[in-house]
């Protein structure tokens, strides 16, 4: 009796260990990717609504000044500041809101999510067409 509770603890262990591994696992990758639907990203849905909230406060043609005069407010704007050639690393945009370059948006406002940069990359990524 006491060796079939004492298996039937370590089974009922390792079990709950798998499973929550197993969920960290799927939830960081969740995070990370699973926020794309690749089938649904456009400048107009996407990119633009990233950029509406987060960057049109300093970087739109009303709000120049303050953002060194880079105007993001524009698909023609914006593709100045992407690079979309194969092998290329996505351009000062991508690497700014990376926080790879420039932080941006500047502290203390927040980086952008995970998402909303892998939304932006995965847009540059397919060549930054103006949909």
């Amino acid at each position: 009796m006491k060796r079939t509770k004492m298996f039937l603890g370590i089974i009922g262990t390792a079990s709950v260990v798998a499973l929550l591994s197993t969920s960290c696992a799927n939830n960081k990758k969740d995070v990370l990717y699973g926020c794309i639907d690749t089938t649904n990203i456009s400048y107009s849905k996407t990119v633009k609504v990233v950029l509406e909230n987060n960057c049109y406060s300093c970087h739109s043609a009303a709000n120049s000044g303050s953002g060194g005069g880079i105007v993001l407010d524009n698909h023609d704007a914006v593709f100045n500041f992407i690079d979309t050639t194969a092998g290329g690393d996505g351009g000062t945009l991508l690497k700014d809101i990376k926080h790879l370059g420039n932080a941006m948006p500047k502290p203390p406002a927040s980086k952008l999510s995970d998402c909303d940069i892998a939304k932006i990359a995965h847009w540059i990524s397919e060549g930054g067409k103006d949909n």
